[in-house]
């Protein structure tokens, strides 16, 4: 059965550059009652021109009434994220959503996140609504080159202020001021996380990268009620 698409409109408030090709994106809901999500999901995103080509952004923030950050990557052969990346404050769009069941939740169990490259929009999503609890967090985040470390200042002051929370970011793309990890998460996962027991885990990224690291942690020991995955 063919389900009609409940479109929105959403107004641009806000862009930030991210990165050389990637921008953050600010969007407020117009309609009166408050856009409701779970830390984890995504929204539907169109032009308003063009509402039948429709493409997936995981939220990157944490509730907040009616507006919401998305992460978008400006990707060289064009499409959607090219002319999102385009637009100006004050531009409208259309979402729908959110979906998705890569979701925070409810637990009293510490949390490891784990993100490479733009897989960190669900995971900050995740870390700005826990980011003040008494669990421990491990936020382990591999990227290409330092300046591709997005929302670099915003993870280190929310590790800084909770000492609960920890940040181990990685590149292999190091200059002589990096002094943090380059190897792939899996390579040194075991020098911060030493068991499994009351632990979820929540992994985003490239698809290759998401089956390798569930492939490690199995092997680590962690059961598969225990992980949590989100791949593009």
């Amino acid at each position: 059965m063919n389900m009609e698409i409940k479109q929105q409109e959403a107004e641009i408030k806000k862009i930030e550059q991210l990165a050389k090709d990637a921008k953050s994106i600010t969007l407020e809901v117009k309609d009166t009652k408050i856009f409701s999500f779970t830390p984890g999901q995504f929204v539907m995103v169109a032009r308003e021109d063009n509402p039948k080509v429709r493409r997936a952004f995981s939220i990157a923030s944490a509730q907040s009434k009616n507006t919401f950050e998305l992460c978008i990557r400006e990707f060289p052969d064009g499409g959607l994220s090219t002319t999102l990346c385009k637009s100006r404050e004050k531009d409208r769009l259309l979402i729908d959503g959110p979906y998705g069941n890569f979701t925070l939740r409810e637990t009293e169990a510490d949390l490891i996140l784990i993100a490479a490259g733009t897989g960190i929009a669900p995971i900050r999503s995740m870390l700005q609504s826990v980011k003040d609890t008494n669990k421990k967090i491990w936020l382990l985040y591999r990227f290409k080159d330092l300046s591709d470390y997005l929302y670099k200042n915003e993870l280190e002051k929310i590790a800084r202020e909770n000492k609960n929370i920890q940040v181990i970011a990685s590149t292999n793309k190091n200059g002589s001021e990096w002094t943090g990890e380059t190897e792939r998460i899996q390579n040194f996962f075991a020098k911060y996380i030493t068991d499994i027991n009351n632990k979820e885990v929540y992994i985003c990224g490239p698809p290759d990268m998401v089956r390798d690291t569930i492939k490690y942690l199995e092997e680590f020991g962690f059961s598969k009620e225990q992980l949590h995955k989100e791949m593009w």
